[in-house]
């Protein structure tokens, strides 16, 4: 090898290198702590600062503490090693190291990945993706991108979603608007014996709502466990990790964070990789300056406690009765004041709740 080869070879392999740190920093919210030990093996000097990362690595992952990405700072900290490192190189090597962000070279076109590669996360019964972001970064319409990929991939299915939709709407889209709406889609598929896919957008809003009634948080948490032995997937669409459920952050092993329009780091099965030139959905349209809503107008606890097998039905059946009787119950008069029901008189009427139903002293 001739010394102009060499000089070839370190500047690339500290270009590839560099780009693989970039990466690895950019997804910082979804490393272990295993793998922050790794970086700093490698791109951290020796010395007071090396040993001073591998001591909260060591103390987190034994005492079951802080993810790496919930530690205030330490992507930063670990940036500035990872280029003091490289600035103690030859020169050759920093000229490999200094590479743009988002260049031609690190990235693909949206147009140039197959559809096996977006529904990697959804092989098998099902599974979970989850995007992230900066407001108005695209990540419902990478979301709508997906469910279109999802329909031509697996025709006769639905897409549930409470994504604002506009226009004519997509053959397969079902809009939801609760938790019912949701089960009604999820008993139609398992009717039908075919899959189903969950688009739930803003989902950290639904979470928070449903946080003030801690059965329909617990509820919603649990549901979400069951997605795929139901034959389904989810994609969770919020603006930061930190408002992903902890559930779906163990079980999400597929990410899309949405650095800006038309650009995302996407982490799927097989391939991490940088993605551009996103294009708008075609088909599947939608308000982008709408919220999704989404009600927890279900108690899933008593839902769960349905779907084991009784009395020869199916689970479709099974849960058809469940949000029928839901619904019923939504459905029926009730005291305004007490919450409780009232009950029917003679012809349907409703009786007139009683002075005694107001008092705050009765036993």
């Amino acid at each position: 090898m001739t010394t102009e080869d060499i000089q070839k070879f370190k500047i690339l392999a500290s270009e590839e290198r560099f780009r693989a740190g970039l990466r690895w920093l950019a997804d910082f919210d979804r490393v272990s702590w295993g793998e922050v030990r790794d970086f700093v093996s490698s791109f951290v000097i020796p010395g007071e600062e090396f040993r001073a990362f591998l001591a909260i690595a060591r103390k987190n992952q034994e005492n079951g503490g802080k993810r790496p990405g919930d530690i205030p700072g330490l992507a930063d900290e670990l940036r500035i090693e990872m280029a003091r490192k490289w600035c103690s190189l030859d020169p050759l090597s920093i000229v490999g190291a200094s590479v743009p962000p988002l260049s031609e070279g690190d990235s693909f076109p949206w147009s140039l990945l197959s559809p096996a590669y977006f529904l990697g996360p959804f092989s098998g019964d099902g599974g979970y993706l989850t995007i992230t972001g900066r407001p108005r970064s695209g990540k419902t319409g990478i979301a709508c991108l997906l469910g279109e990929i999802w329909l031509d991939e697996h025709p006769g299915t639905q897409v549930l979603t409470n994504v604002p939709l506009d226009g004519k709407i997509l053959s397969g889209l079902r809009p939801i608007t609760g938790m019912l709406d949701l089960l009604d889609g999820v008993a139609d598929a398992l009717e039908a014996e075919r899959k189903w896919l969950w688009i739930l957008d803003e989902g950290g809003l639904v979470w928070l709502r449903a946080e003030a009634m801690k059965t329909s948080s617990r509820g919603l948490e649990k549901f979400a466990r069951i997605v795929p032995k139901l034959q389904g997937s989810l994609i969770y669409v919020e603006q930061r990790i930190e408002g992903v459920p902890s559930v779906l952050r163990d079980f999400a092993q597929s990410h899309f964070f949405c650095d800006r329009p038309g650009f995302a780091l996407a982490d799927l099965p097989g391939n991490r990789t940088t993605v551009r030139s996103i294009p708008r959905p075609k088909r599947f349209r939608y308000r982008s300056e709408e919220t999704g809503f989404f009600e927890s107008d279900a108690n899933v606890e008593t839902l769960l406690s349905h779907l084991p097998e009784r009395s020869g039905k199916t689970q479709a059946e099974r849960i058809r009765a469940f949000v029928k009787n839901a619904r019923l119950k939504s459905e029926a008069p009730h005291d305004p004041r007490s919450g409780r029901f009232l009950p029917k008189a003679v012809g349907g009427a409703v009786a007139p709740p009683s002075e005694d139903a107001h008092r705050t002293d009765n036993p």
